[in-house]
């Protein structure tokens, strides 16, 4: 199943591989596009495992001190 994640937050946009490495620790992800949609990831998931909400709350952890990004499903 796909889940789409609206990707937001100062330079989100620019820290894929931090985003995709967050989402890639999400225990049932089988799959992370990031450039098909602008703004947003498709995210592959067996959702018996994840629900929308940890995919969400995994984008929103990734931040250092001067960027951060949020994930809304």
């Amino acid at each position: 199943m796909n889940r789409l994640i609206k990707l937001g937050g100062k330079f989100c946009n620019v820290y894929f591989k931090d985003v995709r490495d967050a989402l890639t620790n999400v225990e049932g992800v089988k799959a992370i596009d990031l450039k098909s949609i602008n703004g947003h990831a498709v995210v592959t998931v067996d959702s018996s495992k994840v629900e929308p909400e940890q995919i969400a709350t995994a984008v929103s952890t990734v931040k250092s001190d001067s960027w951060y990004s949020t994930g809304r499903s």
